[in-house]
C-alpha cells in the first residue's frame, strides 16, 4: 500500500511540473528590439566638368576662370563640379578645339585666334585695328558670343560660356616708335602670321619667336622691339630691357571658355540654365577685369620707367591705312560672318572714339 501511495504522490507531483511548464508567464517579456531604419539612400555621384586651360595659377584669364568655376560650383548644388586644371595640365592649348570637340575634356579655355586656321571666323578677335580701343573691344563681346554659338556647335561639339579679352599686343622696345618712318628697316619680334604680316605692312622685319622669349630676344637686341601685352611685360619684366612702349590698340585678342554639346546636353535644364547664367556673368566680369588691367599694366610700366607713348589719331589713321588690307582679307575669308562682325566693330567704335 505504501508503495501505492508513494507511486501517486510521484505522478501528481511530475503532473505539475509539466502543466505548470506550460502556464502562461507573470509577465510578458520584452519585446524583440525594432529592426534598424534603411540607411539613406546615397546622394547622387557629382557630375565632373574638367575645364582644361594653358594659362598657370595666378595667371589673370586662369583667375577669372576659377572665379566661373566657384560661382558655379557654389550654387550647384553639388550635382555638377567644374574642376580647372591649369597650365596644360590635361592638353595643350593646340590641341584644346579638338579636345572639346571629342569629348576629351568636358570644358576647355583657350584663345579663340589660335584657330583661325581651323575656320577663319576664329580669327576675328585678333584683326589688326578692328577696334578703337579696349572698352569697344569689351562691349563687342556681347554681340559675338551669340555670334560664335551660332556656328560652334554644330561645326566643332562645343557652345563658348563666355568670351573675353584679354589685353592686345603693342609695341615695347629699344628705340620709339612714333611715326612711319620709325618703322623702316625694324626688327621686330613676331609672334603670329597676322603679326608678321603686320610689321611687314608698315615697312618692319618681323623675327618669328614664341612670345615667351620676348624678354630674351630684346636683352639679346636680337630685335630692336616686339609686340606683345601690356601684362606680359608686367609679368615677365620685359621692362627691365625695353624702355619704349607705343600703344594704339594695334593687335586685340580674345579668350573664350567652351563646353562639349554632348556633355551639356547630357546635364539636367537646371544645371545648363545654371551653366550659361553663371557663364554670362563670367563674361562680363572678365570683360571688366581686363579694361581696368590694361590702364593698371601701362601704369606699373610707366612707374618703372617705360615711356609710354600714345599714338595721336592722326599717326594711327596712318598706320591704319596701310595695314587695314590685311584685316580687310581676314574679314573676306569669313564668308557672310565678316559683314557682320564689321558692323559690330562700327556700332562700339563710334560708342568709344579713339
Amino acid at each position: 500500500m505504501k508503495r501505492i501511495i508513494l507511486a501517486l504522490v510521484v505522478v501528481v507531483l511530475m503532473s505539475g511540473l509539466i502543466f505548470g511548464s506550460c502556464a502562461e508567464p507573470e509577465s510578458s517579456p520584452s519585446p524583440a528590439p525594432s529592426p534598424s531604419p534603411s540607411p539613406s539612400p546615397a546622394p547622387e555621384k557629382a557630375v565632373t566638368l574638367r575645364l582644361a586651360i594653358p594659362w598657370p595659377p595666378g595667371d589673370p584669364p586662369q583667375v577669372e576662370i576659377q572665379k566661373y568655376a566657384d560661382a558655379f560650383n557654389a550654387r550647384s548644388g553639388g550635382k555638377v563640379v567644374i574642376q580647372v586644371h591649369p597650365a596644360e595640365a590635361l592638353v595643350k592649348v593646340q590641341e584644346s578645339l579638338d579636345a572639346v570637340r571629342t569629348g576629351a575634356v568636358e570644358m576647355a579655355g583657350y584663345p579663340t585666334g589660335v584657330f583661325s586656321s581651323v575656320d577663319p571666323r576664329l580669327a576675328t578677335p585678333e584683326i589688326p585695328f578692328l577696334y578703337t580701343g579696349i572698352n569697344a573691344d569689351a562691349a563687342a563681346q556681347d554681340y559675338l558670343l551669340p555670334m560664335y554659338n551660332e556656328f560652334m556647335p554644330e561645326k566643332f561639339n562645343q557652345m563658348f560660356m563666355g568670351h573675353f579679352i584679354c589685353l592686345p599686343n603693342e609695341m615695347i622696345g629699344s628705340k620709339p616708335v612714333k611715326t612711319v618712318a620709325d618703322w623702316d628697316g625694324l626688327l621686330v619680334q613676331s609672334i603670329s602670321p597676322v603679326v608678321s604680316q603686320f610689321i611687314e605692312a608698315m615697312g618692319g622685319s618681323p623675327v618669328p619667336s614664341p612670345f615667351v622669349e620676348g624678354y630674351t630676344v630684346l636683352e639679346k637686341k636680337v630685335v630692336d622691339a616686339s609686340m606683345l601685352s601690356p601684362q606680359f611685360d608686367v609679368t615677365f619684366k620685359v621692362y627691365e630691357v625695353a624702355k619704349y612702349e607705343t600703344l594704339g590698340y594695334l593687335i586685340p585678342a580674345a579668350l573664350t571658355v567652351a563646353i562639349n554639346m554632348d556633355t551639356y546636353n547630357s546635364l539636367p535644364k537646371d544645371m545648363q540654365d545654371l551653366l550659361v547664367e553663371e557663364g554670362w556673368n563670367f563674361h562680363h566680369s572678365a570683360n571688366e577685369f581686363f579694361i581696368g588691367a590694361y590702364t593698371d599694366a601701362n601704369n606699373f610700366l610707366a612707374d618703372n620707367g617705360v615711356e609710354i607713348y600714345q599714338l595721336p589719331k592722326a599717326e594711327r589713321d596712318k598706320w591704319y591705312d596701310m595695314v587695314w588690307p590685311i584685316s580687310e582679307k581676314l574679314l573676306a575669308d569669313m564668308g557672310d560672318f565678316g559683314p557682320r562682325v564689321m558692323e559690330v566693330a562700327n556700332k562700339v567704335n563710334a560708342e568709344f572714339p579713339y
